[in-house]
Formats: C-alpha cells, structure tokens, sequence
C-alpha cells in the first residue's frame, strides 16, 4: 500500500479520519510527538504553504482490518496564498503502510501528487488527441 489517499468515495473512512484530524486535542498531541512537519514554497505566482500531520494511532479506526499493512494515517494541509492577495485551502487524508515518521510522509505524499498530476496530464494529452 505505502500510501493512498482517502477521497469521499470511501465516505465512511473519509469521514472517521477527517473527524479524528479535527480535534484539537489530537492535532496538539502529534505535534508534541514529532508528527508534524510544515514547507513553504514559492512557485509562480503564489506561495505554497504545506502542513503535515501523521499518527500511528490506528487502533481506534473500524476500517483497519480491511487495509492489509495499515500503520498510519496522515492529513495534509495546503495553504496557497497569491499574489493578488486571494488565498484558498485543501485538505486531504491518507492511509499509510509507513510507519509514524513525519519526514516519510512528507516525502512519500509528495511523490503521490507528483504520479496523479502525471496521470492528469496524461489523461488531458490523450484527450487531445483522440
């Protein structure tokens, strides 16, 4: 597995994780524990700012046993701030193989919205020329 993301087609999980990453008390405890990670970037014309959470607090999830090798989850939060003074947000959840380390997560979560911009493009060439 390594990594996948969680998308609102498996409601249930989605739900259940988005719910956990929403507690404050949960947020404050992985970030004591190491489990946090913020990057900026300036790229264009915009400021990317990206935060990283991971927890291998997993025992609590229903859905565990349904995910062979499941170790972690993870949320990440992007930040874009342009330019023209706008800014917007995105949220997303993940279940991992990997183990509880942040720099991992990072790494690895990065290299998954590499592969679906990749098949975005992909998928927008193909279309172009059929």
């Amino acid at each position: 597995m390594e990594i996948a993301e969680v998308k609102e087609n498996q409601k249930t999980l989605h739900e259940d994780i988005r719910e956990y990453f929403s507690e404050e008390k949960f947020l404050k405890a992985i970030e004591e524990q190491g489990g946090y990670l913020q990057t900026g970037e300036r790229e264009r014309s915009q400021y990317e700012k990206r935060e990283y959470w991971q927890t291998g607090d997993v025992k609590w999830l229903p859905q565990r046993k349904e995910w062979a090798g499941l170790n972690s989850i993870g949320m990440t939060k992007t930040t874009i701030l342009h330019d023209d003074g706008t800014q917007s947000e995105e949220t997303r959840y993940y279940i991992t193989s990997l183990e509880a380390n942040i720099e991992d997560f990072a790494r690895a979560v990065r290299g998954h919205w590499s592969v679906e911009s990749m098949h975005y493009a992909f998928a927008s060439i193909k279309s172009y020329f059929v």
